[in-house]
């Protein structure tokens, strides 16, 4: 090896390595991936009852949909895992089969003749695509690494399939088809392989004068191990069912509703992707979109030029079978990019490509690739850092085992410690969160499991996040009575922790919902038992109870709370400072200076915290006198919030004077009409529910 070899070694090492410790740094975060907590649910029951039970332990909503066991091995495993070594157990198994499904992706390169310098670069190039999908906790890690095992051992060389390693390959198979229900991707790339046999067959490649052609001997072969890959898939709780989840749940379900998981690829415009893919990721997909092009042609002109004399090194160089595996690989994830970390095999068909044209091609390509995935470690590493919800306190990221802050866990915590029951309407992304702690007493609305309940829930759940109508024209707060709803989970505002549409305000102001609970990124509703209207004497009863727990609950902990008139957060962060912070309601210096100030409240500094824990009156009274515009936008926005229409009005001529611009009196005076006449329909509506036949 002379010296410019050890030095891309060096490169690429060193590429490889800063990568690795990113990655599984970020991997081994507290845990915060909300499909987490439903897999602890009904791993718990797969454990007690078997992958057959039809319990459904968390939501209301499920109706005549049983649960479906498409991963239950996976939600076992993990259920066992945090069962018997905790939540920190369980971040340590995520690190590992992260660190598997890197490690794989190397070892895969290698299997298939690639140098070492380009085994590493396709790993780390792996890294950047599958960032976002090895960094959650979810059966995708399974996925992931059974796919490149097993095109490693059975697809790419069939011909050459021994026993052993077939029968390892099945194995893999048959734990992959109970552990998620992506199995398909097996099947879809072993008939992308298939393909390119038959195409080398017609080519007349790998021909020998002792028999069949490498090509028909692999084909045969590959299709032994189809048919028994198949049969063996079968033993799982749903059959053959299985193999059609993709289908059945984008027919059925609505998956393709969840822009985190579904959205296309597109590689024309970064603007036209998911917000969830980071631009790195982007460019990755387009690497992987140019160099499996540029391979091909590259193949291609070498193989013809070898054809004659060698047909058999031709077809070899040529690699059908891996260049239509790479095309479906690259396919797959242009439909959605959640399938972005099969771009490995795209990866996995260029690097053996060049590494099969020698040392001259193959070293150049390999340092500038690692050199590239190198430069892009530390944006690789923001990137995620936002993406990931870790604590803000480094020095607390090992010792703490969850981040309860990223699933609004004050409140569940509120909802728990105050023994409240009955139904809650509930953000998608924390719906998990909020079910595995609070169910069954309190059942949720949504949460991650889209094929666990009819898609026209889904449909509502979109009404109800909008504040919207139904296509019927039914109104969300009719939707929320329908459900028969006891509670409601708004979110939204600075202090929530994922992207999401903000929910926290849709009932301000609304008659028959009560105030509860309040935080600076969230608020919990209460349906009141009055007035009474259609609901059933149970459903009353119910509600009187919750608001006695609640009034109960706050007591018992000295903070001031009126079962008539709801949570005032102004009146809980003057009594109860400590609690309020303790509940992320505010800051402490906030707290500190409201308890200084008191009933002279006045502080231009405080307008914008109060106005996000909801305290209106409180953000208002530290506006008074106020020469600056901003501020004043703020109040002006506090006392629509609280209904004072008028007095907003007259608040904003007197802004005009102080130099707001027109067109921003004028979009405030739009959200005074708008905030109004959205009450005012609202209201009329829920009037109306309550006289009407209730489901």
């Amino acid at each position: 090896m002379n010296r410019y070899s050890r030095g891309v070694t060096a490169v690429t090492a060193i590429a490889f390595g800063a990568l690795v410790a990113v990655v599984l740094v970020l991997c081994g975060r507290p845990v915060a991936t909300a499909d987490v907590w439903f897999y602890l649910k009904m791993g718990e029951v797969y454990s007690t009852e078997g992958p057959s039970s039809r319990n459904e332990p968390m939501l209301f909503t499920n109706g005549d949909v049983d649960p479906i066991p498409h991963e239950w091995l996976t939600e076992v495993i993990f259920y066992q895992v945090q069962s018997l070594a905790g939540f920190q157990g369980l971040r340590l198994f995520h690190v590992s089969v992260a660190a598997l499904a890197i490690g794989l992706s190397v070892w895969a390169s290698r299997r298939r003749g690639v140098s070492w310098p380009l085994s590493l670069a396709v790993g780390a190039l792996f890294m950047v695509l599958s960032q976002g999908r090895l960094h959650q906790a979810r059966a995708d890690l399974f996925s992931i690494a059974c796919a490149i095992a097993v095109v490693a051992l059975a697809l790419a060389r069939p011909a050459a399939l021994r026993r052993s390693t077939a029968a390892l390959a099945l194995l893999l198979l048959l734990f992959w088809a109970n552990a998620h229900s992506l199995i398909l991707i097996a099947f879809a790339l072993a008939g992308a392989a298939g393909l390119g046999f038959v195409m080398e067959s017609a080519l007349g490649g790998r021909t020998t004068t002792a028999g069949p052609s490498s090509s028909a001997r692999s084909l045969r072969a590959l299709a032994f191990f189809c048919l028994a890959g198949v049969a063996l898939t079968g033993l799982n709780p749903r059959g053959f069912a299985q193999h059609a989840t993709i289908f059945t749940s984008s027919s059925e379900h609505a998956i393709w509703d969840v822009p985190d998981e579904w959205f296309p690829f597109s590689p024309l415009s970064y603007a036209d992707n998911s917000p969830m893919l980071s631009p790195l990721a982007w460019a990755a997909g387009n690497a992987v979109l140019v160099l499996l092009l540029l391979a091909a042609v590259v193949a291609a002109r070498a193989a013809e030029s070898r054809r004659a004399e060698d047909p058999e090194g031709a077809a070899e160089l040529l690699d059908l079978p891996g260049l239509m595996m790479g095309i479906a690989s690259c396919a797959a994830f242009m439909i959605s990019f959640r399938f972005l970390w099969m771009g490995v095999f795209a990866l996995i068909y260029a690097a053996r490509v060049f590494s099969h044209l020698g040392a001259r091609v193959a070293q150049p390509t390999a340092a500038a690739l690692t050199t590239l995935a190198l430069v892009l470690t530390p944006g690789l590493g923001r990137w995620s850092l936002l993406m990931s919800d870790v604590p803000k306190d480094a020095r607390s990221y090992l010792s703490t085992p969850v981040n309860h802050a990223a699933f609004a866990g004050e409140g569940a915590s509120f909802l728990s410690e105050a023994g409240v029951e009955g139904r809650l309407f509930n953000n998608y992304t924390v719906g998990a969160y909020l079910g595995y702690h609070l169910a069954p007493t309190l059942r949720t609305f949504i949460d991650g499991r889209t094929e666990h309940y009819p898609a026209r829930v889904a449909e509502h759940y979109d009404v109800i996040e909008r504040g919207g109508h139904s296509s019927e024209g039914v109104a969300f707060t009719r939707l929320l009575e329908d459900y028969g709803v006891d509670f409601f989970f708004g979110v939204g505002g600075p202090g929530y922790g994922y992207v999401a549409v903000p929910t926290l305000r849709h009932l301000e102001g609304l008659p028959g919902w009560l105030l509860v609970y309040r935080s600076a990124g969230f608020a919990i509703y209460a349906r009141t038992p009055w007035p009474v209207g259609a609901a059933s004497t149970e459903s009353v009863a119910r509600r009187e109870a919750n608001l006695g727990r609640i009034a109960a609950y706050y007591r018992e902990r000295g903070i001031p709370f009126d079962p008539k008139l709801g949570f005032d957060p102004g009146g809980v962060v003057r009594a109860a400072p400590d609690w309020a912070v303790a509940q992320r309601l505010v800051p402490p210096g906030v707290a500190a200076r409201v308890s200084t100030l008191g009933a002279n409240l006045r502080d231009d500094g405080l307008v914008l915290p109060l106005f996000i824990a909801g305290d209106y009156a409180g953000a208002v009274r530290s506006a008074r006198g106020t020469s600056d515009p901003n501020v004043a936008v703020i109040s002006v926005e506090a006392l629509i919030a609280m209904g004072h229409y008028d007095t907003a009005r007259e608040l904003l001529e007197v802004s005009r004077e102080l130099g707001m611009s027109g067109g921003k009196v004028a979009e405030l005076q739009a959200l005074s009409d708008a905030t109004k006449g959205y009450r005012e329909v609202q209201s009329r509506t829920l009037h109306g529910a309550n006289n009407a036949p209730s489901n």
